[in-house]
């Protein structure tokens, strides 16, 4: 599994969560966490030797899992998206 899979996740996220009525808040950790996946991204494709120190890999962590309890209870397509995703980023050790 790759940080191009997560980035393929979220897009799904996005399409799913594109009619929903989200709170602006939500909308918002939605477009950092693909920020920080983005930066993950760059820094593994800038020098495929360094590691992801230089990203906080534990925030986007938490991140996700925030989002996908957000979506428990009135969106549960976007919490299983956000499921995977959370259990992708386990697997590349973020």
């Amino acid at each position: 599994m790759s940080i191009q899979n997560i980035r393929l996740l979220l897009n799904q996220l996005q399409d799913e969560i594109r009619t929903t009525d989200l709170d602006p808040e939500t909308r918002r950790m939605i477009e950092d966490l693909e920020a920080e996946v983005q930066s993950v991204h760059d820094i593994d494709s800038d020098d495929s030797d360094r590691d992801m120190d230089g990203a906080d890999t534990t925030q986007i962590a938490e991140q996700a899992t925030l989002l996908e309890t957000r979506f428990a209870a009135e969106h549960p397509t976007a919490e299983r998206v956000m499921r995977e995703i959370i259990n992708t980023l386990a697997r590349i050790g973020i």
